[in-house]
């Protein structure tokens, strides 16, 4: 005669391996987890620093179409780039009038800041984003027939990700469409500007 048996079950031992292997499990999943959501956040911090430097490209470059009588700052950009500076300055057309206007890489921010006239100076980098160098180089090759070139070279990365020395190298040189034989009139310079901005030794004017 067979007896039923109502006690089966599991042993202490087959729950301790099943629980192991539900922790190794758990523990792989969870760091896979998190990992791919910092993963997602370097890239969401990427293409927003990718998107400003394009706008703060584009901004330059509208600017610097209209401009004439280019100069940079004394303050150098790099020991290894020492023909760049981290300031240019230029006066540029705005319908029948002229404005001067001064970008100067802040090194101290790690922003972009520009500035009209004698007016406020604001950041043209978002506050996400560390521009990690900002270098301008002058070049016209003397002849008045021959426009200015201005050349641009950057390193733009996300702030505070953990990815500051991991930025995105940017290169660019926009030409003027002013010629200087274009320029019949000479500007004032505004008072004051050259005692305000001490890394020019010449007001464009």
């Amino acid at each position: 005669m067979k007896t039923l048996r109502n006690n089966e079950g599991f042993t202490i031992l087959e729950l301790m391996v099943a629980l192991s292997v539900f922790s190794v499990a758990m523990s792989i999943i969870s760091g896979l987890f998190i990992q791919t959501l910092h993963t997602q956040k370097i890239l969401g911090a990427s293409i927003e620093a990718s998107s400003n430097t394009s706008l703060m490209i584009e901004q330059m470059s509208r600017e610097i179409r209209l401009g004439y009588n280019f100069t940079t700052s004394t303050a150098p950009c790099s020991a290894l780039l020492p023909d760049f500076s981290a300031g240019l300055a230029f006066r540029r057309f705005r319908g029948a009038s002229t404005a001067v206007v001064a970008y100067e890489w802040n090194t101290t921010s790690s922003t972009l800041e520009r500035t009209e006239e004698m007016g406020v100076t604001s950041d043209i980098t978002s506050p996400n984003v560390k521009a990690n160098r900002v270098c301008f180089r002058v070049s016209q090759n003397g002849s008045a027939g021959n426009p200015w070139l201005i050349t641009i070279l950057g390193n733009i990365s996300p702030r505070n990700l953990g990815v500051d020395d991991k930025g995105a190298n940017i290169e660019t040189t926009i030409s003027s469409r002013v010629l200087p034989s274009d320029i019949s009139t000479i500007g004032v310079c505004p008072a004051g500007w050259l005692a305000r901005f001490t890394h020019f030794s010449v007001c464009p004017l």
